[in-house]
């Protein structure tokens, strides 16, 4: 059921936003790769749409392909906060790498 307030959305993707400040690549949903993670800053959206959107990362990666961006609560270790499909267009874009490269992204919290 998405929200109907505003204020909700936004206080509630806010929240997320304090929590999930390190962004890792991810082989799946469940998955973390091992590859470092790194910190993102966030800033809020227009007031009641519920987006944040963080300042963009760039992940090295080692070779492999990538469905999924996970948010944590610290640089190791540290709680599964969120994740979130690769998307491009609104459809799924798995980023592969035949050997090692640099994923760049710039990580949005919505809350609908």
């Amino acid at each position: 059921m998405p929200l109907s307030q505003g204020s909700t959305k936004e206080a509630l993707a806010g929240d997320l936003a304090v929590k999930a400040t390190w962004v890792a690549a991810m082989t799946s949903a469940s998955a973390e790769a091992s590859a470092a993670r790194k910190q993102t800053t966030w800033s809020s959206g227009t007031a009641g749409d519920g987006v944040y959107t963080g300042s963009q990362v760039e992940i090295d990666v080692p070779a492999g392909v990538y469905t999924h961006i996970g948010y944590f609560l610290a640089s190791t270790g540290g709680s599964l906060v969120q994740v979130n499909e690769i998307k491009a267009g609104g459809s799924p874009a798995p980023q592969e790498f035949t050997g090692a490269g640099k994923l760049l992204v710039t990580p949005q919290i919505e809350v609908d």
